[in-house]
């Protein structure tokens, strides 16, 4: 991991049993803490900020709450938002 800028988790949020892996805080000894800034997990993309988990994508049909719930830390919508395209001048 040294040298490089960026680095991912890929994984499932929750373990079988239900019990979220995504967490605010890690108890057990690390190999490269602080490095990962960005997680692709089942049904959401999220970056690692100060703040919490920030939810910057989501698989189709799944929403912000959805992903909270399979998350044991804080959850910001980060989600970009979509503004309607300009329609000009109105016609006379």
């Amino acid at each position: 991991m040294a040298g490089s800028v960026h680095h991912t988790g890929i994984g499932a949020a929750c373990t079988r049993d239900g019990t979220p892996e995504l967490v605010e805080r890690c108890w057990y000894p690390l190999t490269g803490a602080g490095v990962v800034s960005r997680v692709f997990a089942d049904l959401t993309v999220l970056d690692i900020t100060p703040d919490g988990f920030a939810v910057i994508e989501l698989a189709p049909g799944v929403s912000v709450a959805d992903g909270a719930a399979r998350t044991a830390a804080p959850v910001l919508d980060a989600l970009p938002t979509t503004k309607a395209p300009d329609q000009g001048p109105a016609e006379t």
